[in-house]
């Protein structure tokens, strides 16, 4: 088949490599062929450099005028491409590399080729959404006349629409989306690294710089937990995973180098979501740390992390970073050793993961697979 994936950006943070890379995975281990051409608001290439496990991928920039009729699918994978916010984040993004288009002219770009706005109901009825999120979106955008209609007429007739997180699921059953509208995120579906020759873990793994590691006092009380939690679980070292740093020559060969790391380790503890995400698909369990009280504003909102822990039950391995004073630190490590101490825990949310991981795939090939719509249907 011929697929046009539509994504986000194509950034070169682990995070979203392994978003983008978990598409091909699905599809060779389904048995999919497919001629998959990536498109995204702006052009790009991820280099396969140095890795010997994941392929290389070149984005097209999406047209002003998207021309859907030459594809049998069109997947919108992942990352929070329907959200109103996303929406503005990105005309101030595009602005930033061509200042002379007009913030109207970008979001009228962004509506016909994230929303398929003016797009055929035949093209909408080939349309899979999966992955996404968004719970951003608050009254005002939930009562945009030009949005509430694009989001609605999109969703309505999909062919499929799975959200990420519990609360964008509802918010598109709002819109009209038919079925459960809950998949997980997209980094889960990536093939788990191949146990031959594992090392028995016997470190801690560390990654700071989302959430915590916005401020230089809560960084502090990051690493003092993780050197208490190392402690109480008498482990000989704690290792920063550098999970945010980026290498732009050899972007796929960083990010597998990152997934060996993380499964030398016991257990991660991190304020990065899809450094989570990661961990716990490679069957390592990761302590989440994030703040309680934020105001879900963008896309780097906290809250994409507690809707996560909370739908997988993983809630007792989540930290809020209120709770990471010098005096409530040690409760919580050893709060959090444990947890860890009883693997039954873990097991059970490595269980949720593979549950909930299984039965959205199921849904995403049974769509990819599914013939075209015939008209008037």
């Amino acid at each position: 088949m011929n697929l046009a994936a539509i994504c986000a950006l194509p950034k070169l943070n682990p995070g979203m490599l392994s978003v983008d890379a978990a598409l091909a995975a699905v599809l060779e281990r389904n048995d999919i062929r497919a001629n998959v051409h990536y498109f995204s608001l702006r052009p790009g290439h991820v280099s396969n450099a140095g890795s010997s496990r994941f392929g290389a991928r070149t984005y097209a920039a999406l047209a002003d005028s998207p021309d859907f009729d030459a594809f049998d699918a069109i997947l919108i994978w992942g990352d929070f491409l329907h959200a109103a916010a996303f929406h503005d984040d990105m005309v101030r993004h595009v602005q930033r590399a061509a200042p002379e288009l007009a913030a109207p002219h970008i979001k009228d770009r962004i509506y016909r080729n994230l929303l398929l706005e003016g797009a055929s109901e035949a093209t909408l009825r080939k349309t899979i959404c999966y992955g996404g999120s968004i719970y951003l979106n608050d009254a005002r955008d939930d009562w945009d006349e030009r949005y509430r209609s694009a989001v609605g007429r999109l969703y309505s007739t999909a062919r499929l629409v799975l959200k990420r997180d519990p609360l964008s699921a509802a918010f598109a059953q709002q819109y009209g989306a038919p079925g459960p509208a809950l998949a997980v995120d997209a980094a889960f579906l990536l093939d788990r690294m191949d146990d031959a020759g594992k090392e028995h873990p016997g470190m801690v793994g560390y990654s700071f710089g989302r959430g915590v590691g916005a401020s230089r006092l809560a960084t502090l009380q990051a690493r003092w937990f993780v050197h208490l939690c190392q402690r109480q679980a008498r482990l000989p070292k704690a290792v920063d995973l550098k999970w945010l740093e980026r290498d732009p020559d050899r972007p796929m060969a960083s990010l597998e180098a990152k997934l060996e790391l993380i499964r030398r380790c016991a257990f991660v503890v991190t304020d990065t979501y899809h450094c989570a995400i990661n961990a716990w698909r490679e069957g390592v369990p990761a302590v989440c740390i994030g703040y309680g009280t934020e105001a879900p504003k963008d896309p780097l909102s906290e809250k994409k992390k507690e809707l996560l822990y909370s739908m997988l039950n993983a809630r007792q391995f989540y930290v809020f970073a209120e709770n990471l004073t010098a005096s409530a630190a040690f409760g919580e490590a050893r709060r959090i050793v444990s947890l860890l101490g009883d693997g039954s825990l873990a097991a059970a949310v490595r269980k949720n993961i593979a549950v909930a991981t299984a039965r959205s795939e199921r849904l995403l090939v049974d769509a990819l697979r599914a013939g075209p719509v015939p008209s008037g249907s």
